[in-house]
């Protein structure tokens, strides 16, 4: 299969800004989700339909500006989730452990990290729910793309990603993460020239492509046969630089950052998102410094 070019789109307002429009899409759909999903998992069409609005609208509204795409390992990693936060509409992270570790890493009152425990639990950069399904990934991604997020993928090899990442021989499907980047490539993502310490990072592009339905994004993905065809559109959406980066927003009359340059100011990504934008790094998130940041992408990468 030739790689195709994502579909013509305008920019526009969330897809799903009630959880009406899930239900009524849900009719269509919900047939295709029984037969995929393991029994017990997929709860009646309504229910089903308000649990992926939820994962929708925390992807939309993340504390931080980016998703960590990777393999299952990343939602073992403790380290990872303690810094980043976990995306969730039902937390699998140990809750009362996480309250420890805000209040220990940011000098937070118990109290205080407790106020904050939930959001960290439900609104972090890496999708780890007790009741996950391919459904509500897709609507964890929809949200976060819809919301122009920027998506790091933790790699085996520093700006590689394996095939069998990619691909499920045993099933000949797309595993998540083939999927994952499918739906970068259908709403229009670059991948860009960043240090290879942060992932294979893709950001949105000038005008996201926002209107695309889960539907169509269904559709879309069933027309993948195999990793070749993963591989060719990995290719296509590849480029040396974006238009601009959300982590890199800060200012926006700033000029478009060019990622090609392999200097200090790749670090700038992590560390102006991370610090609310401090050029001195003073904490204001999760993590300490920009080089725990690479740390901890590090050792998730060779876990793996």
């Amino acid at each position: 299969m030739a790689a195709i070019s994502p579909p013509s789109s305008r920019y526009s307002e969330l897809v799903y800004t009630s959880k009406k429009t899930l239900q009524e899409e849900m009719k269509g759909l919900y047939a295709d989700l029984s037969r995929e999903t393991p029994k017990g998992k997929l709860l009646p069409p309504k229910q089903e339909a308000l649990r992926g609005y939820t994962a929708y609208e925390l992807g939309s509204d993340t504390n931080l500006p980016f998703i960590i795409l990777g393999a299952a390992d990343i939602r073992e990693d403790e380290d990872l989730l303690h810094s980043f936060g976990t995306l969730a509409t039902e937390p699998q992270a140990n809750e009362r452990e996480v309250k420890k570790f805000l209040a220990k890493s940011l000098v937070l009152s118990p109290k205080t990290a407790k106020k904050i425990t939930k959001n960290h639990l439900t609104r972090g950069s890496i999708v780890n729910d007790s009741n996950w399904s391919v459904f509500r990934n897709d609507m964890f991604m929809l949200g976060a793309i819809h919301a122009g997020k920027e998506f790091h993928v933790v790699t085996q090899k520093k700006g590689k990603i394996s095939d069998k990442l990619l691909w499920d021989k045993k099933n000949n499907r797309p595993r998540v993460l083939g999927r994952e980047i499918y739906l970068l490539y259908l709403h229009g993502f670059q991948r860009i020239d960043a240090d290879k310490n942060m992932g294979v990072v893709f950001a949105p592009p000038a005008e996201p492509y926002k209107n695309l339905t889960l539907t169509d994004c269904r559709n879309a993905i069933a027309s993948i046969k195999s990793v070749k065809d993963i591989r060719e559109i990995f290719e296509a959406i590849y480029a040396n630089r974006c238009t601009r980066s959300p982590l890199d927003s800060i200012d926006p009359n700033s000029p478009p950052r060019n990622y090609s340059t392999r200097d200090s100011q790749t670090s700038v990504v992590a560390r102006r998102c991370l610090f609310g934008g401090n050029e001195n790094c003073e904490p204001a998130a999760a993590v300490q410094s920009h080089s725990r940041v690479s740390k901890n992408l590090e050792i998730a990468s060779t876990s793996n």
